[in-house]
């Protein structure tokens, strides 16, 4: 075996270092390579307590002439529970790659992840990250070269094959089911109120001749893989993920936005292509069209909440839009934004946040900014 290349990105830390959470996303199977309408045919994401010691390896693989054998292993002191079982379940075998993922105690205790997989149509880019707490990780995407080359050849304002003829929108009502989420004064769940803000804003974007798709549409748990499993899937021109905030401090309160920003990653890259470079500006664009959503659709719902509010004190506090990587915005290729509406834990807002009328004015200013993105 011919090794072609040995990388080592280390971070002294301090403390105990912790795999948190592992989650692969893989695009549709049963198509050719041409066919499939998905730029990242696989996504393979890593949280950790700290930043890990990342070690990367190049091989060719000996089995299949021509392909390559990348080697990533974690040095970790411990592994979540819920981990070791996933990282069981991530043995991936297509056409044109392998995966394969182990928990290891020798030569050091940590994680590694084998990857085989065909150069001529498989492109293999990895970032690392560090956003907020307990999002520091590590993302592998294995892209499709063919439909790559297809959206090089000509404009795409988006990472998708076919524009929808209208608008389509996915809202994602966070939590529900056996997941209340946050949990307020006078037991007002997260859940509660994400699926209520859901299901006024659906309403208003049909009125407006969208297309919506809602993750979910009762008080029944999905799971965040599944989640960006619709999304990538329905390819939308936007999506909405709801949320409710707590704080440990009651007195916290107001509204904040979150979506990626490319200046939260950096590049894991053995020498740069035509193909890699075209990628992060796919990625630098889909980011970019993120950050505009969130700009307006978080200044509309602050616009629209507070012309009705009578008394200054209890109009919407502004908590501004951040950057972070939670896995529903990370997994996913299309413009998306996730919004905290307010704080359950802020006796007020608790209660404000529980009334259909308010809800009704969030899902307004969400529509709003929807609608000044979507140019409607």
């Amino acid at each position: 075996m011919k090794k072609i290349a040995l990388l080592l990105l280390s971070v002294v830390s301090l403390s105990a270092n912790q795999l948190q959470k592992v989650y692969l996303h893989r695009a549709p199977h049963g198509q050719q390579l041409e066919e499939t309408p998905q730029l990242e045919l696989t996504k393979l994401v890593f949280y950790f307590s700290e930043k890990p010691t990342m070690h990367t390896i190049v091989h060719n693989d000996p089995e299949k002439t021509g392909w390559k054998h990348e080697t990533f292993f974690f040095t970790l002191d411990t592994v979540d529970n819920a981990c070791k079982a996933k990282l069981k379940d991530i043995q991936q075998n297509d056409t044109y790659y392998r995966i394969a993922c182990t928990e290891v105690d020798h030569p050091r205790k940590g994680v590694r992840v084998e990857l085989f997989y065909d150069p001529d149509n498989i492109a293999c880019l990895c970032d690392t990250f560090d956003a907020i707490t307990n999002h520091k990780g590590v993302a592998v995407r294995l892209v499709n070269k063919p439909f790559l080359n297809q959206m090089g050849s000509f404009e795409r304002p988006l990472l998708q094959l076919a524009s929808n003829k209208k608008p389509h929108v996915v809202i994602d009502c966070g939590h529900g089911g056996t997941d209340p989420g946050a949990i307020g004064f006078n037991a007002i769940t997260e859940k509660d109120v994400t699926l209520g803000v859901g299901h006024s804003l659906a309403h208003l974007l049909k009125k407006k001749g969208c297309e919506v798709t809602l993750t979910r549409e009762t008080d029944t748990f999905v799971s965040l893989d599944k989640r960006t499993e619709i999304i990538n899937t329905i390819k939308p021109n936007a999506y909405i993920s709801i949320h409710a905030n707590s704080a440990g401090n009651k007195d916290v309160h107001g509204i904040e936005t979150y979506c990626l920003h490319p200046n939260l990653f950096t590049v894991v890259q053995h020498a740069p292509s035509d193909q890699s470079l075209m990628f992060r500006e796919l990625i630098k664009k889909n980011c970019s069209d993120s950050y505009h959503l969130a700009q307006k659709v978080h200044a509309d719902i602050l616009h629209h909440v507070n012309q009705q509010v009578v008394n200054q004190q209890t109009a919407l506090h502004d908590r501004k839009v951040k950057h972070a990587v939670p896995q529903l915005l990370l997994g996913t290729n299309f413009p998306g934004i996730l919004v905290e509406l307010g704080f359950l834990t802020h006796p007020k807002e608790a209660q404000r946040l529980a009334q259909s009328d308010y809800q009704q004015q969030l899902a307004q200013g969400i529509c709003n900014g929807l609608m000044h993105f979507l140019h409607i």
